[in-house]
């Protein structure tokens, strides 16, 4: 017995849903959730995952605000809508062109995005999401490994290898290296928990 055809969308279709869960994407043009699940029945990320979402973000928000940065943080759930029609919503980016960011959503590759893994996403994360993050010109791409405590850093405009840090050490972004501050998050608070 043949398996049944998957529906694909375009992200013109996808925008235009207006029973759609809000956390969800587009990818190869297959609706799936971002946290797991159905979409009907999408689960929201675990607290030590919302956590270590507020702590990055807030570190590279007070970051960019006190050395006066055009880029700007996001976190999920907000779109990401990439030049194959795919649509992501990243657990936490960063734009540092403001003319990417719509109504609706960023157009276009951020430059650093960072994913943090759960057991329902640790494979998309580090395979797909992954190819579509480097082809689409994130210029640095880091998964945040929460089984393991341990984050791993790709730096993709710099095409150097892969860098993997505990979560007690200070984890420093590429992007920012060059900076007479460089920007560095340390996750070491959660491993106390």
């Amino acid at each position: 017995m043949a398996a049944p055809e998957i529906k694909r969308y375009t992200a013109e279709e996808f925008f235009a849903m207006e029973d759609l869960p809000v956390c969800c994407e587009l990818i190869d043009g297959v609706i799936v959730p971002t946290h797991g699940g159905t979409i009907e029945m999408s689960a929201a990320p675990n607290y030590f995952h919302q956590d270590i979402i507020m702590i990055i973000s807030n570190t590279v928000y007070n970051y960019i605000k006190r050395n006066k940065g055009k880029c700007k943080v996001f976190s999920s759930p907000a779109d990401v809508k990439l030049k194959g029609g795919e649509i992501v919503q990243p657990d936490i980016f960063v734009i540092c062109d403001k003319d990417k960011i719509k109504e609706q959503y960023c157009e276009g590759a951020p430059d650093w995005v960072i994913e943090i893994t759960s057991p329902s996403t640790a494979a998309k994360d580090f395979s797909r999401k992954m190819e579509l993050y480097k082809e689409n010109g994130v210029r640095e791409y880091w998964i945040v490994d929460t089984e393991r405590k341990r984050v791993i850093v790709y730096p993709f405009e710099e095409n150097k290898g892969v860098e993997i840090y505990t979560f007690k050490e200070d984890i420093f972004s590429h992007i920012y290296k060059n900076s007479e501050e460089p920007l560095a998050v340390n996750l070491s608070d959660i491993d106390k928990e």
